[in-house]
């Protein structure tokens, strides 16, 4: 069996007592430092996350089928605010077999 890929992204993390369903979530998923920060976040706000791939897991990516098969983008949870990145329907894009859909569990790292 092989072992699931993962990657290296940072994220900035709702606060455990925050009100709603975000919660302890991660958001603003990237693969840098930087990207997170354009997003109006400080350096203390950027967590450095492992992402993996996961069956069950509660994100979603997009993997490009144009692009390198270990690339992923847009990584998202709920799994509606995944679909709302493709203009014309995520169905559209897997009929049109551009890409597939990765499900991710996300885990803090210790490294920066």
């Amino acid at each position: 069996m092989t072992e699931p890929r993962s990657w290296g992204w940072y994220a900035a993390r709702f606060p455990d007592d925050s009100p709603g369903g975000g919660a302890g979530s991660y958001h603003s998923i990237y693969p840098t430092r930087g990207l997170v920060k354009m997003c109006g976040y400080t350096d203390d706000d950027c967590h450095p996350i492992r992402l993996t791939e996961d069956p069950a897991g509660e994100y979603y990516a997009w993997v490009d089928a144009r692009r390198d098969p270990d690339d992923i983008s847009m990584v998202h949870t709920p799994k509606f605010l995944f679909e709302m990145c493709f203009p014309y329907g995520l169905q559209a894009e897997l009929d049109a077999e551009a890409g597939t859909v990765v499900r991710l569990t996300i885990t803090e790292r210790e490294d920066q």
